[in-house]
């Protein structure tokens, strides 16, 4: 029940310009020195009694009209609409500081929705706040107030953040750069160069012609070009490079040779280099929002909300701090995702293998500028928030991997490592290329040999050869997802398709290989880059091979796919349903893992995984009548191939993590026949 407002005589001063008074109570000195009551169903929760906050909606609506900052939030919510009273009351959780309001409605008394405030103590962050807040009055995201914070940051992420790669390869270098320092872009080779820092840029390239680096005017860049014949974005993103303190940026356009007799060669060479280009930049800049060069880095807006912060002696035995007061609705998580999902450079293939390689990231938003660096983890600052926040690792789409993975320490298990990279290519297969029948793995292969040299194995089309078996199950992730029209990796290889797919990953206790890999046979289109674009190749297994009958169910307005073997019924998910709708022959089932389970049935947690071994030890046992069905269950991987010639497959599909009781799929499977299966 909500009680009187507690009396306290000192009120705080620092912003309560933008507090209605009733507002202004909440926060007088001592506010949290209230008896708090523990949650008795979640220990990590305790919160005050509840107090009146405003008793009428005639009061409420005074604040409103005087601009109180938190009524006006308050105000905006569509449960505060018809109110007859407010109540609020701190809470606490795992620590965290809350500040939760009540509607109280006319007729429905208390409010379905309450809101929350989130109390930050920002008291270290007090300079990059005020930096912020001149930053927030800017009218253009490329005014010097902007700037400034971005120099502020960079000075924080290289001086005060331990977990931050602040160190490049002071030695290497880009083959070229382009010198930003004169009145003229002078395009230099790194052997020009003494030791220096230099900026990269990413972005988007469009469908606009605009001018590169060619055989052509390679010489006239070496010379200096003007700035204003650059198009926006780098005319801008030179700009920001000088601001920042830097002579050199790398943009790939300029520093890679293109369209000309020389651009194959030159581009195999500095493709392979890319992982390194963006491992040793001091800073990546990121035209976040444009959708070509021609749009520019910088943005008009207006409207930008400052931060409401207050200096506040929260317990009288407190010394005084200074909290940043954020709204729920407009917490780090939620905005920031806003941002990734919007954002037009964050759908392009080739941006997410810079992000990752970087050490730190300044975007270039459509209504604000974000920091990015690897403090704690994974640290997300924007202008509203500068004081940043570590963004949540459930959120995939949200890349919840640190930057600066070039630099990550190896070590752990070497199962998180493949659990990563089966995230990272859920993420990746889903953005865009506008080559993608040459960069589908270029892309990408900066992260996968940074990988590969963590994991100590080879990298085959998209994925390590020492695990192999279990990663050759992935599936489509998508309806749309299919098969690419022109060859660019095996049908073994997710790298095979257009659109996003789920990797597989059955790793753990208990999942025991029923096939092996007997020869890889690939050949590399650069025998330089291991990382790169393919030729046609296939890979063996030695393994048993069941035949199958594919049959549709249509029911329920939803095509579902099955496979029939024996008098087993297995749901599959085909690659692409064109391939199968008229098969030359039968195909056939691969099973590559099982995971079999005996389960006590006089004590469920002596549930255990069995090896292979075990298993086959099992099935006679109950064939012997020893035990019951119903004491083991399995889960089982597997391919789905079409037999094209009599010792040539191709993948048309896969099963995958199917729960199955009975013995009858690994009585069939164990008694076929092994064999070797290539597959292309």
């Amino acid at each position: 029940m909500s009680q009187s407002v507690p009396t306290k005589q000192d009120q705080p001063d620092a912003d309560d310009h933008r507090l209605c008074d009733r507002c202004s109570v909440i926060f007088s000195d001592g506010s949290l020195d209230l008896k708090w009551t523990t949650d008795p169903y979640d220990g990590r929760r305790s919160k005050t009694d509840e107090f009146i906050h405003h008793s009428s909606l005639e009061s409420f609506e005074r604040a409103l009209s005087a601009k109180c900052f938190i009524c006006t939030t308050l105000g905006q919510q569509p449960e505060w609409e018809d109110i007859s009273k407010t109540s609020w009351r701190f809470e606490q959780f795992n620590g965290a500081l809350e500040l939760e309001f009540v509607p109280h409605h006319r007729t429905e008394g208390p409010g379905e929705f309450n809101h929350y405030f989130d109390l930050v103590d920002v008291t270290a962050s007090r300079e990059t706040l005020n930096c912020a807040q001149s930053s927030l009055r800017e009218s253009s995201t490329g005014n010097t107030g902007v700037l400034e914070l971005a120099k502020h940051w960079l000075s924080l992420c290289t001086h005060d953040h331990a977990t931050c790669a602040n160190e490049t390869h002071a030695n290497w270098y880009p083959t070229r750069l382009l010198d930003v320092s004169g009145s003229v872009v002078r395009l230099v080779h790194s052997t020009e160069l003494d030791p220096n820092a230099y900026a990269t840029l990413s972005h988007c390239w469009g469908h606009k012609p605009f001018f590169v680096l060619t055989s052509g005017n390679y010489v006239r860049l070496q010379r200096g070009v003007p700035v204003d014949e650059f198009p926006r974005t780098f005319q801008d993103a030179f700009h920001v490079t000088r601001q920042l303190g830097l002579q050199y940026v790398w943009i790939d356009s300029y520093c890679i040779i293109q369209a000309s007799p020389r651009s194959k060669q030159d581009w195999l060479v500095e493709s392979a280099r890319m992982k390194d280009v963006y491992a040793n930049a001091f800073i990546n800049i990121s035209a976040a929002y444009a959708n070509d060069p021609h749009d520019g880095l910088f943005r008009r807006r207006g409207g930008l909300e400052e931060q409401f912060c207050i200096d506040w002696r929260s317990a009288e035995s407190d010394d005084e701090k200074y909290y940043h007061v954020v709204p729920r609705h407009y917490n780090t998580g939620e905005k920031h995702m806003e941002f990734f999902d919007t954002h037009n450079i964050f759908k392009r293939g080739w941006i997410f293998q810079e992000r990752l390689m970087c050490n730190r990231m300044l975007h270039f938003g459509e209504q604000q500028i974000y920091w990015e660096c690897s403090e704690n983890g994974h640290l997300l600052a924007s202008e509203e928030f500068p004081e940043g926040e570590g963004v949540l690792s459930n959120q995939e789409s949200l890349y919840p991997w640190a930057l600066d993975l070039a630099n990550i320490e190896a070590g752990g298990f070497e199962e998180s490592w493949l659990q990563l990279w089966g995230s990272l290519v859920n993420h990746y297969s889903n953005l865009e290329l506008t080559y993608a029948q040459n960069d589908k793995l270029v892309a990408l292969g900066g992260v996968a040999q940074r990988m590969a040299d963590i994991l100590q194995d080879d990298y085959v089309a998209g994925m390590f050869g020492k695990t192999l078996v279990a990663q050759l199950p992935w599936q489509k992730a998508q309806q749309r997802t299919k098969r690419a029209e022109e060859w660019r990796a095996p049908s073994w290889s997710w790298a095979s398709m257009d659109g996003g797919v789920l990797a597989s990953r059955p790793f753990g206790y208990g999942v025991v290989d029923v096939a092996t890999v007997a020869e890889i046979n690939l050949e590399l289109a650069d025998t330089s880059n291991p990382f790169g674009a393919l030729r046609p190749g296939s890979i063996t297994l030695h393994c048993r091979a069941l035949d199958v009958v594919v049959g549709v169910d249509r029911g329920g307005g939803e095509e579902t796919f099955n496979l029939t073997t024996g008098d087993v019924e297995i749901n599959w998910e085909p690659d692409g349903e064109d391939e199968i709708v008229s098969l030359p022959s039968t195909p056939v089932l691969v099973l590559t893992q099982m995971k079999c389970c005996y389960v006590n049935p006089a004590h469920i947690l002596q549930t255990r995984s069995l090896t292979l071994a075990e298993i086959l030890s099992l099935r006679g046992d109950i064939a012997a009548g020893k035990y019951e069905h119903s004491t083991w269950y399995g889960h089982f991987w597997g391919l789905v191939l079409q037999r094209i010639t009599a010792d040539r497959y191709t993948r048309l599909g896969a099963v995958r993590n199917h729960w199955h009781f009975g013995f009858q799929l690994l009585d069939l499977w164990h008694e076929a026949e092994e064999q070797h299966v290539r597959i292309y």
